[in-house]
């Protein structure tokens, strides 16, 4: 929410003092308006042009209490509502800035703006019982351009200097303590604990002038009660005592020549502090001056530390006030002149307020929120499931006995008990998952430990744990102790059966290797002989006769020591036999690809050549154009005064030719890349 761009309010008010006073300066509270009828220079009977300024309002010799409703309770009220909210007090020293902003500390009824502002916030905290509220308080101090907490002694700390640091495009003060404060007396022992550290100091216009600039804050942080949003809506209170503008000619206590050395040093220190002030006010003023301007380019708000803190309050997001405290005596007309300009000039400055809504939602707001919308959706998932006819669908956690039903499922699938398997939700098919990477652990370790019984001459024993079957014999066959197998490890692997002894080919002749028995069998190099085999022979001398598998049906299975004529008269017979219908098949299927092939790698040698045309040519082409530029000198111009390209009659016979050879090549391209995408279709159907 944003109000706009907002002028700055600026408020006279002046020093309290008897009518007879002055005669210079005539304070107009109904026409809000300052008069001066006498020459800057202060001296009786100097005459010059009256010179008039008019403000928002002008507080002559009001009340603390006239002053709080006319500055301090708007603030308020934009404060609670959550906009930023600034007042400053501008004027010549002893003029009553610091009475304005704090008031008298001995009489309640002379309390200042910030303790009636600190009273009225926490009032309207307490009417407003359906927010939460967080309040926290800080004060700053800048003297002598240097930054210091004057709440730090509370928590034991010593008199540090402070450095600035720009966070969110704000300005922020590293180190500066905010206590949070739940009551106006916890805030207010804050604020007598800050005066008394703030720098001051005796000259000749004021008993207890303020050496020091002091900006305290309220930082206020509000939440709804009831609303799940988690949203907060930040305002800041900033209330601003600036040190006094003053002239060493007339607050000097006086010539040091000849005094004692104490003296000299509180001359000296004073006059360091004025010199101070005077520069970082006088940089205030060109920041005004900056954003007063319609042409303004750069404003310099890091020219000091003081506009650099007050950023967001010149010509930012916040309401500012100016109250510009002036002494009317007739002695003090110069600069009350002074002070009156840079209050017309800060009415020219605008501000564009919002109200600060951030949403940093806590952990129990972004909990519950994340409830509610669960909630939500399983309420939108099971209305689709009732319209959807899939009441039965459950979204919860499976249990054990879930899991177990799944589990019997997925074997039965695997054992081909079932043809397929029905899946209700997402988390259903997780499970399913879940459990065949389950049953593919459980199957591989029991393998693994049957390969190492076999490696370690144990007896095989045959497991059928979860539908794998590892037994020590094919078909009907048994096998001893000894028994030969087929594929046994030589270093890795595992056995795979048992071959009977008549599947060798009865006219094969085994060698054994230089070396190694000649009855030896065995998959692996030649071996030394283990212990006991000496005595028990070898392994292939030992194995029991097993039945002949059956031949094939119409092929002979006889094998002579002709070898691969036997092999070749085998094939010949098959082809006469059963299989003529497959070997006819294959020549056709042979016939059709070598018709494919043929006409691939005629279309590649046409792609290829209308290439290789189409390179030539653009050659041909870009060295024409480069020798008809460099004989013409430039391009041709028309009657228009527009570039032509003039081409004779090669060239153009040359465009000719590159247009239908682009043609052709993509003519002959197209046909390739359906003609392969034929055959690729073809190969997989086939492999299918």
């Amino acid at each position: 929410m944003s109000s706009g761009r907002q002028r700055v309010r600026v408020v006279v008010r002046n020093r309290p003092r008897p009518e007879s006073e002055s005669q210079t300066v005539v304070l107009d509270k109904v026409g809000r308006s300052v008069t001066l009828t006498q020459g800057a220079g202060g001296t009786a009977g100097t005459k010059s042009e009256p010179q008039t300024f008019t403000f928002d309002a002008v507080l002559a010799n009001s009340s603390q209490e006239n002053v709080f409703e006319e500055v301090g309770q708007p603030i308020c009220e934009s404060v609670m509502q959550g906009y930023n909210g600034t007042a400053l007090c501008y004027g010549q020293t002893g003029a009553g800035k610091s009475f304005t902003v704090f008031g008298s500390g001995h009489d309640y009824n002379q309390r200042g703006l910030l303790p009636r502002c600190l009273a009225r916030i926490f009032r309207e905290v307490g009417n407003k019982s359906e927010f939460d509220y967080k309040l926290t308080f800080s004060c700053l101090e800048i003297y002598n351009e240097s930054m210091y907490d004057l709440l730090a002694s509370m928590a034991g700390n010593g008199r540090q200097d402070l450095s600035l640091a720009e966070h969110g495009g704000s300005v922020v003060v590293k180190g500066l303590s905010a206590p949070e404060v739940t009551s106006e007396e916890e805030v207010l022992r804050l604020l007598f604990e800050a005066e008394a550290n703030r720098a001051v100091a005796q000259h000749k216009l004021n008993e207890h002038s303020s050496r020091s600039h002091v900006i305290y804050m309220l930082q206020v942080a509000r939440s709804n009660k009831v609303d799940s949003s988690g949203a907060v809506i930040r305002s800041k209170l900033t209330m601003v005592d600036l040190a006094g503008s003053e002239r060493l000619k007339k607050s000097s206590m006086g010539s040091t020549a000849g005094g004692s050395a104490g003296a000299k040093g509180a001359a000296e220190q004073l006059e360091r502090e004025a010199r101070a002030i005077n520069k970082s006010l006088s940089f205030l003023e060109q920041v005004v001056v900056a954003l007063g301007s319609r042409s303004r380019g750069h404003v310099p708000h890091r020219s000091c530390k003081l506009t650099s803190v007050l950023r967001d309050s010149l010509g930012g997001n916040c309401k500012t006030v100016l109250v510009a405290n002036i002494w009317t005596a007739d002695s003090q007309t110069e600069e009350t002149l002074s002070t009156l300009r840079f209050a017309s000039r800060m009415a020219s400055v605008s501000n564009s307020a919002v109200v600060n809504q951030h949403v940093a939602r806590s952990h129990e707001g972004e909990m519950q929120r994340y409830i509610d919308q669960i909630a939500d959706l399983k309420r939108e998932l099971a209305m689709h499931d009732q319209l959807a006819n899939r009441s039965n669908v459950k979204y919860e956690p499976f249990s054990d006995a879930a899991r177990a039903e799944v589990r019997t499922q997925v074997m039965a699938y695997l054992e081909d008990e079932q043809q397929e398997l029905q899946v209700t939700s997402l988390r259903h098919v997780r499970e399913i998952f879940m459990q065949f990477r389950s049953i593919h652990l459980e199957q591989e370790e029991q393998l693994r430990n049957c390969v190492c019984r076999q490696k370690g001459g144990l007896l095989r024993e045959p497991s059928t744990k979860h539908g794998l079957q590892v037994t020590s014999s094919v078909g009907e066959t048994t096998v001893e102790e000894h028994d030969i197998y087929v594929g046994e490890e030589s270093g890795g692997g595992f056995g795979v059966g048992v071959a009977p002894n008549d599947a060798r080919p009865g006219s094969a002749k085994y060698t054994a290797p230089a070396g190694c028995g000649a009855s030896t069998l065995s998959t692996s190099s030649c071996r030394p002989p283990i212990s006991g085999e000496a005595e028990q022979g070898s392994l292939g001398q030992t194995a029991r006769s097993r039945e002949a598998s059956p031949p094939m049906h119409g092929v002979s299975t006889e094998r002579e020591g002709g070898g691969s004529d036997n092999l070749s008269q085998a094939l010949a017979e098959f082809k006469k036999g059963p299989g003529r219908e497959i070997a006819r098949l294959l020549l056709e299927n042979k016939a059709a690809q070598r018709e494919k092939r043929a006409n691939l790698r005629k279309l590649g040698l046409e792609v290829n050549g209308a290439k290789q045309q189409i390179d030539e040519l653009k050659e041909l082409l870009d060295r024409k154009r480069e020798q008809r530029v460099g004989a013409d000198g430039g391009a041709t111009v028309d009657a228009n005064g527009e570039e032509v390209d003039v081409i004779d009659e090669e060239e153009f016979l040359w465009l000719n030719q590159l247009k239908a050879s682009k043609a052709k090549y993509r003519s002959a391209f197209d046909q390739l890349r359906d003609v392969r995408s034929e055959r690729l279709g073809g190969s997989a159907t086939r492999a299918s």
